[in-house]
């Protein structure tokens, strides 16, 4: 008698671990398909996400208009390179503003300079006559104007006798200008 129950009891475990491994087959192992499917799809969307956080966002846009300024800044002071007559003006002003005859304003030709940074120079030959310390004070002024100017030369001396306290002054300088690039003309700004 042993040895048939022995049996059943083997054959209901057969039964009873068919139907479970059926069970599974027809119940679980889907749902653990279907699972790992949607696991994929969840870090493929994680690892592509178009999102940003808003701070990303508001940095961004900070870079952005930032960018923006120092671009129209850069735009602003290539205009004084560009028109030789305005830089006449303001020299012409500066020097009546500060008691300082400007005795001749000579523009040079326009060159343009090609290497690690393209640029446009134009050499300005300037002579000036007053008194030193007002001469300083043009020099301080001119130091304001809305362009790129980089002085290279500069001689003083006495306009007419000892102890007198007119000096000429000779100073030479060039006009830089910057070229924007096109593709950076077109950066927006966010509001």
């Amino acid at each position: 008698m042993k040895g048939m129950m022995e049996r059943e009891f083997i054959a209901q475990l057969v039964i009873i671990l068919a139907v479970s491994l059926g069970g599974w087959m027809m119940l679980v192992q889907p749902k653990a398909r279907q699972l790992h499917e949607m696991e994929a799809v969840f870090l493929a969307v994680t690892n592509n996400s178009s999102e940003y956080s808003d701070v990303a966002l508001q940095d961004l846009a900070d870079m952005l208009t930032d960018g923006r300024q120092r671009i129209d800044e850069i735009d602003e002071r290539n205009k004084l390179a560009e028109n030789t007559t305005l830089l006449y003006s303001l020299i012409s002003g500066i020097g009546a503003d500060n008691d300082v005859m400007v005795q001749s304003l000579t523009p040079g030709t326009r060159v343009i300079r090609t290497g690690v940074t393209d640029f446009s120079s134009t050499r300005i030959d300037i002579v000036l006559e007053g008194k030193y310390e007002k001469i300083s004070q043009f020099f301080q002024a001119i130091r304001d104007l809305p362009g790129f100017i980089r002085p290279f030369s500069l001689t003083m001396k006495p306009a007419g006798e000892v102890g007198h306290d007119l000096v000429v002054v000779n100073l030479s300088c060039e006009l830089l200008e910057f070229p924007i690039p096109e593709n950076l003309n077109d950066i927006g700004v966010f509001p």
